[in-house]
């Protein structure tokens, strides 16, 4: 019977360690998630403000 509790409890162990790694993952992918976006938002107004600068390739005197 003591053997059939430790076994419990090694495997509650590794539930508790394979949730909080889920959660951790979970986490990480939220703030990847978030500067993600914040960098493409930057790349966006670059192009956009960048765009008004350089003449079209069409027009360039050669």
């Amino acid at each position: 019977m003591e053997a059939l509790r430790v076994a419990h409890s090694v495997e509650v162990d590794h539930l508790c360690l394979a949730h909080n790694w889920n959660v951790a993952l979970q986490n990480e992918r939220n703030i990847n998630s978030g500067n993600l976006k914040s960098i493409l938002e930057l790349l966006s107004k670059r192009a956009s403000s960048s765009s008004s600068l350089v003449p079209p390739s069409d027009s360039t005197p050669i």
